[in-house]
This record gives structure tokens, C-alpha cells and sequence, in this order.
């Protein structure tokens, strides 16, 4: 379609990319494992390790909250950055776990932090994390939506806090970890899961979209939208894909 992808590899601590964030002001801020959180401001790199009073040097996920700071969820707690301080959230401030498997920021304020022992809303307010309405055990992905509803997804299922949704009244995809959330601009909630699968929950009901139908076979670990409105698919040892449509590509 016309579009380059520039390697950057040179640039980061290593070549293991976990996360990325593109901040409101288009800073990029990427999570490498093993290294810490790398900021690029221009042609400024700076890179945030526990040496800097990050909380670990594996940052998984990154989210940024209404009032514009940076949120790092790693293997030791959260780490919330914001222009001259870094401060750090671990089980003595509320969280389940100190095991950070992913961020979302919530409507009301804060950002709700999912661990490997559940989800709690964060505020950097406070500097604490109360236990949100979750079920108990590992979280592996979180995502409020514009209705308030609190999806979570877990080794077992996905399930649904708040008002009732008609394609998941409170719990669905039975035995299904579910690995990735997104809302699309549209409404629709989608799903990526362990098998390589991907769910679209709408309000006619819950679409499935396989390997079979064009998706790389391998774990799916991000979903993101663009400005043309596909959905891209990103997974473990399977690759990307663009999800348009009527079809994969």
C-alpha cells in the first residue's frame, strides 16, 4: 500500500520490542525485555532502567492516563513517569501481584492495572491500587470501554463487569485465554486469544475469525486500529496481520 517500515533496532537496548505507546504529544515510548522503557523525543533516545528507579527492567505494557503521564507495567510493579518524577506502585500499595500483564486507562481516572493475581483501579493521586470487580487469578489483558463496562481477560475466559453486553452477558469464550483487547472506533469489542483466534463482540452477537481464515497461527499478543479502520493482528512466532473487511491479509 505504498507504506515503509524503517528497522530501529540500532536505537533500542535490544531487539526484543514488548511494547509500544505513541503519547499525545508523539513521543514513542517502546517496552524492552530485559532493558527497561526507551522514550524517543525527536532525535532524543532516553532510556528508563531500575538504575533510574523504574520498577523493572521488563516493561510489558505501557498506557497513558487523562492527565498525560506515562504508566510502565513490568515483572516488579508500575511505574508511573511523569516530567521530573518516577514513582513505583508494587503489593504494598494494592497491587494483587507485582507480575504486570497489562494497562488500561479507565474513564473515571487512573488506569486499571492488570497482575498474574488480578486487577485493581490505580491512582496516581493517591499513589495506591484498590481491587477492582474482577474475577480472582491471573489477568492477562484489560480494557474499559466507552459504556464503563471492565472487560478482562483471563486463562479461562473473558469476562464482563457492568452494564450487560449482548454478545458476553457477563462471561464468555468459556476455556479461551484470552491474551488481547481492543474497542474499535465503531463500538465492537475484539478479542485475541492464545489459539491464534480472534473474537468480534458486537451488538448482533460474537463473529470468529481462525488460521483458518487467513490469521497466522500463533498467540495473539496485540490488537491495534488504524486511521483506515483495519484491524491488525499481532502474535507470538506467527506475525502480523491486517484484518479488513470480509477478509484477512
Amino acid at each position: 500500500d505504498g507504506v515503509r517500515f524503517t528497522p530501529v533496532a540500532a536505537d533500542l537496548p535490544n531487539n526484543h520490542a514488548r511494547a509500544l505507546l505513541e503519547d499525545r504529544d508523539g513521543t514513542l515510548w517502546n517496552g524492552v525485555a530485559g532493558s527497561g522503557l526507551v522514550r524517543w523525543e525527536g532525535r532524543v533516545v532516553d532510556t528508563f532502567t531500575t538504575a533510574r528507579g523504574l520498577a523493572g527492567n521488563d516493561a510489558r505494557t505501557i498506557a497513558q492516563d487523562a492527565d498525560g503521564r506515562i504508566w510502565a507495567g513490568t515483572e516488579n510493579g508500575v511505574s508511573i513517569i511523569e516530567p521530573g518524577a518516577l514513582r513505583t506502585l508494587r503489593t504494598a500499595d494494592g497491587l494483587p501481584d507485582n507480575a504486570v500483564t497489562s494497562l488500561a486507562p479507565a474513564r473515571g481516572g487512573g488506569v486499571w492495572v492488570a497482575t498474574q493475581r488480578g486487577v485493581c483501579l490505580a491512582s496516581a493521586a493517591t499513589n495506591a491500587c484498590t481491587a477492582g470487580p474482577a474475577p480472582p487469578g491471573r489477568a492477562d489483558t484489560v480494557l474499559e470501554d466507552l459504556d464503563g463496562r471492565l472487560w478482562i481477560g483471563t486463562p479461562q475466559g473473558l469476562h464482563v463487569r457492568g452494564a450487560a453486553h449482548a454478545a458476553c452477558p457477563g462471561q464468555c469464550l468459556p476455556g479461551a485465554a484470552v491474551t488481547a483487547l481492543l474497542q474499535t472506533r465503531d463500538g465492537d469489542v475484539w478479542a485475541g486469544l492464545a489459539s491464534g483466534a480472534v473474537a468480534r463482540l458486537h451488538a448482533g452477537g460474537l463473529s470468529m475469525f481462525t488460521p483458518g481464515d487467513g490469521l497466522p497461527a500463533g498467540n495473539v499478543v496485540a490488537l491495534r486500529q488504524d486511521v483506515e479502520g483495519s484491524v491488525w493482528v499481532g502474535t507470538y512466532y506467527g506475525g502480523l496481520a491486517r484484518l479488513k473487511p470480509k477478509r484477512v491479509r
